[in-house]
């Protein structure tokens, strides 16, 4: 990758969004102490913060490892946080190797991402969508709908609703 070195003016500035898990021996009270000098590295690499969730404790889908002075640990559980922020290319380099070299950061991902507000917000569910009974695919094949379908009172719908 050729970096030019005018990469450094703000107008080259791309937003990232930095997923990350700390490792869970970081006690609950330690996590926002963790999380403030993470995001003090950010700063201190000409990155501006947009937003930010502090990590939460939780479950892991599958077990990771870390060699923490020279001991291989693993982990099933971690502290799960992210960071959007602004930052030239040059200075995102330095920071992955910041990350790289982490004792506390057990995985982490950068993406490339927009200055808006991404997430999904939450939907109601209500109940009656529940009942609905749906359609659905197993092994390629659909399975039949529960009730008979009158497929002559069905032509006649469609009829009704086609414009000649």
């Amino acid at each position: 990758m050729v970096i030019n070195l005018d990469d450094n003016n703000k107008e080259n500035n791309q937003v990232y969004e930095l997923g990350f898990i700390f490792i869970p021996t970081i006690t609950e009270d330690n996590i926002v102490v963790e999380f403030t000098k993470l995001k003090e590295v950010l700063q201190s690499n000409n990155g501006l913060i947009i937003s930010d969730e502090v990590p939460k404790l939780i479950s892991l889908s599958y077990e990771m490892s870390k060699i923490i002075n020279n001991k291989k640990q693993k982990f099933n559980t971690g502290y799960f946080g992210w960071v959007k922020f602004d930052i030239n290319k040059i200075e995102l380099l330095k920071l992955k190797e910041l990350l790289k070299n982490s004792e506390t950061i057990l995985r982490f991902l950068l993406i490339k991402t927009i200055k808006e507000d991404t997430r999904v917000p939450k939907k109601f569910i209500r109940g009656d969508v529940l009942k609905r009974k749906v359609r659905s695919t197993v092994f390629g094949k659909i399975k039949q709908p529960q009730e008979e379908i009158d497929k002559k009172e069905v032509d006649k719908k469609i009829a009704e609703l086609v414009l000649e």
